[in-house]
């Protein structure tokens, strides 16, 4: 009987000491959430975002398909994945690129083809992946590398809306490699003033691309100055 009670005393105090464990593994080892801090990330439920979609014509009449406004929290979530090697937000951000892309490709009977607008070689080799390629893999969403960066494209983010126009113009090419295709969506992670979608989507249809749209997941507010 002695015997049995100290076993069950044993069993409750290791119980006892490998829940502690567990929860001081989980600490040292949890990711907070890339938004509020909270122990629950990379991107807690109160947190996580929510698709609202959002649609804007470019220069030359592009139609361009967001899945949701740049926002805090948005922000924050796309920039863990852009700036700080969070890639694993990336299953987070999917269901907002899944809504941009069934608005985009809604009354197409065709097969469409998403072609991601490439990144800058030297962005590349410092994250070591391009983010709207994750994006992509993580929504389930198939896509081709047709276009590649040509010149010294200069990074965007401080850039005005003429400086982005003539940054991105002439920049990309067709890949060699890339047969001529039914209907294309050019697909990148955020629009600002759309001159990379512009120019992404002029060079592809020089090439004999039928360029159906364009679709990000964040959209930002147009507030830059001409100039600036």
């Amino acid at each position: 009987m002695l015997v049995g009670t100290m076993g069950a005393m044993v069993r409750e105090h290791m119980t006892a000491w490998q829940r502690a464990w567990q929860q001081a593994l989980a600490l040292v080892f949890s990711s907070p959430c890339v938004v509020c801090g909270d122990l629950t990330g990379p991107v807690c439920d109160a947190c996580a975002p929510v698709p609202l979609l959002q649609r804007r014509r470019l220069d030359g009449g592009l139609m361009c398909v967001s899945g949701a406004a740049w926002g805090d929290e948005t922000a924050s979530v796309m920039l863990a994945l852009k700036e700080d090697g969070v890639t694993r937000v990336a299953r987070d951000l999917a269901p907002l690129l899944l809504t941009a892309h069934g608005s985009a490709i809604a009354g197409s009977t065709a097969r469409v083809t998403l072609i991601p607008v490439p990144t800058r070689p030297a962005a590349d080799r410092r994250r070591g992946y391009r983010p709207v390629e994750v994006l992509l893999r993580a929504a389930g969403l198939p896509f081709r590398r047709a276009l590649r960066v040509t010149s010294a494209v200069r990074d965007q983010r401080e850039l005005g809306r003429d400086e982005r126009a003539r940054n991105t113009q002439g920049a990309f090419a067709v890949r060699r490699t890339a047969p001529i295709l039914g209907p294309v969506i050019v697909v990148d992670d955020v629009v600002t003033t759309g001159a990379t979608l512009v120019n992404s989507a002029r060079t592809l249809t020089s090439a004999g691309f039928d360029v159906l749209a364009s679709m990000t997941v964040l959209s930002t507010p147009r507030r830059l100055p001409l100039n600036s």
